[in-house]
């Protein structure tokens, strides 16, 4: 095994072609490219000491970087604290390793991750290109785009941020969301299970092959712009493109469905533009106000409780209308 090298703003460590690479971190923008070797690296691009700011973990098959606390203070999602700081890092991981990412508000962006996977953010954008395998997500706010180049198992969850898939397919899509929308194109095949759940947010599906979408929703509705097929059952709707291929099953309380011809380029690219603050983002206009912390943070809040069942839809938006007047 080759001995790890630790050189202040840079350290190395064999974890093998499988091994796993853990980072948890509050804030930054970290960036993280999947390579044939099986050796995972971490550099800090301001060539900040990494030891200064991060517990590191050293085992067999296996690196992590813990976020050290930092004058008694900490950010915490649910049951995670980690230290105030940010860093801004390059990472290098074996394609097939197994990846886990943690972080407050930290912009994620990878490529040619092919192995397991599992992000938790809270407000960060999470960018994922050339990527495959099992992904697991759990995002607050933020937006996620996913670009795949192989077979996709994706399951997780999205509270208010947006969700653009692409793949060639995807074995499972397994989504919840509260209000985020979301933009699929891919083609559904394999055990699944094929599913999305939202409170309000909307889903454009792109048609790829056979398909049928079983959708239950209060006042949501089901469109398509493809050739189909439809019924109408006790408490759910049935739209069949082409002859009867997997199941889609949708669930929403006030979301829409929309299926669509597969076009080139179909799902609108998430760029750059679309993150303001990052390299090459576009920035506020001076004549945009800055976001309120304190009204975000409610909105967070509202957003949760419908999510755990507390409030109903209708107050749910009361509650945001009230705030966004405010």
């Amino acid at each position: 095994m080759t001995a790890p090298t630790n050189t202040g703003a840079e350290i190395s460590h064999q974890i093998g072609s499988t091994g796993r690479f853990t980072l948890r971190v509050p804030s930054g923008e970290v960036r993280i490219h999947g390579t044939g070797s099986d050796t995972a690296r971490v550099r800090d691009r301001s060539g900040r000491s990494l030891s200064d700011r991060f517990e590191i973990g050293l085992a067999d098959g296996s690196l992590e970087l813990v976020a050290r606390k930092r004058f008694g203070l900490t950010l915490s999602i649910d049951r995670h604290q980690w230290g105030s700081g940010s860093a801004d890092l390059d990472v290098e991981v074996p394609a097939h390793a197994f990846v886990v990412i943690d972080t407050a508000s930290g912009d994620i962006t990878t490529s040619g991750l092919v192995g397991s996977q599992r992000y938790r953010t809270a407000s960060g954008n999470l960018v994922l290109e050339a990527t495959g395998g099992d992904l697991d997500l759990d995002a607050v706010s933020g937006d996620v785009r996913i670009d795949a180049t192989g077979v996709l198992d994706l399951c997780g969850k999205t509270i208010s941020g947006d969700l653009r898939v692409r793949a060639p397919r995807l074995s499972r899509f397994d989504m919840a969301t509260t209000s985020g929308n979301m933009q699929l194109d891919a083609q559904l095949t394999g055990k699944g299970p094929f599913s999305i759940k939202t409170i309000s947010g909307d889903v454009t599906l792109v048609a790829r092959g056979d398909l049928q979408v079983e959708a239950q929703t209060i006042t949501g509705d089901l469109v398509s712009e493809v050739s189909h097929r439809r019924e109408s059952l006790p408490g759910r709707k049935l739209l069949v493109i082409g002859r009867p291929g997997p199941t889609l099953a949708f669930k929403s309380v006030s979301g829409d469905l929309q299926v669509v011809e597969a076009r080139e380029q179909q799902v609108t690219d998430m760029t750059d533009t679309d993150f303001p603050g990052r390299p090459g983002g576009s920035e506020p206009t001076p004549e945009s106000p800055a976001a309120d912390p304190t009204a975000e943070t409610r909105r967070l809040e509202i957003l949760r409780a419908l999510e755990r069942g507390e409030i109903d839809v209708d107050v749910a938006t009361e509650r945001l209308a009230a705030l966004e007047e405010a």
